[in-house]
């Protein structure tokens, strides 16, 4: 009895401790001349990288349909997408109106329960570190002149969108560099989100008994006979 006790009591423990865990989700957009990148990392306690994704510049492909394509690092694994498997697959489902109907219900299905697993994880999240710096130069100076307030009005309402859902630890760093009679653009856009992962757990949960109840909002997906 003792023992089973026992056993119970740690449980209990380490669940709590493994739901006090906090997760760390950075979001980093780096653009200098014609270089970019795009990096997702997901770390925890002292920045051990649990899950790193960087996506580098997207290249258009030339053919019968401009294409974008490009090669996803998560880790040391390289994944390139697969542009002519994706354009056969678009060119069929066009010709057959009920393949690309299915296929409609299915994305709409999906991004239906992707949007409430983010409404139930937004709400648990924090912003830890928000910085967004610009610095352009369109050549002439009436013209980056005339573009730095719209710059500076186009962040502002992003950052106000943020604020409304999400807490901000510390306020966010936003920056706007013109350079008069020059032509460059560079981006170095960081921001870092963090959950406890207890509530990751629970989103995960109440999604799973969503899809299972069959809730509203989660159609049942069936093949056109």
């Amino acid at each position: 009895m003792n023992v089973w006790l026992s056993g119970i009591a740690a449980w209990i423990l380490v669940s709590y401790f493994i739901s006090r865990i906090t997760l760390y989700i950075k979001l980093q957009y780096k653009r200098q001349a014609a270089d970019d990148y795009l990096l997702i990392e997901v770390y925890t306690y002292k920045k051990i990288v649990l899950y790193s994704l960087q996506v580098p510049l997207l290249q258009i492909t030339q053919g019968m349909l401009p294409w974008l394509e490009t090669e996803v690092h998560s880790g040391e694994e390289k994944i390139t997408t697969h542009v002519e498997r994706e354009k056969r697959f678009v060119h069929k489902s066009v010709k057959d109106p009920d393949k690309f109907y299915d296929s409609v219900r299915i994305v709409q299905y999906y991004t239906r329960m992707y949007n409430q697993f983010m409404k139930n994880i937004m709400q648990s999240m924090q912003c830890e570190k928000l910085e967004w710096r610009t610095a352009y130069g369109l050549g002439d100076s009436a013209l980056t002149a005339f573009f730095y307030g719209i710059i500076w009005m186009l962040k502002g309402l992003l950052v106000t969108n943020l604020r409304e859902r999400f807490h901000f630890r510390q306020p966010p760093e936003i920056r706007v560099a013109p350079f008069f009679g020059e032509v460059q653009f560079r981006v170095d856009f960081r921001c870092i989100f963090s959950i406890k992962l207890g509530n990751l757990i629970n989103a995960t949960l109440r999604m799973i008994n969503e899809r299972q109840g069959g809730g509203s909002g989660w159609p049942n997906i069936r093949s056109r006979g």
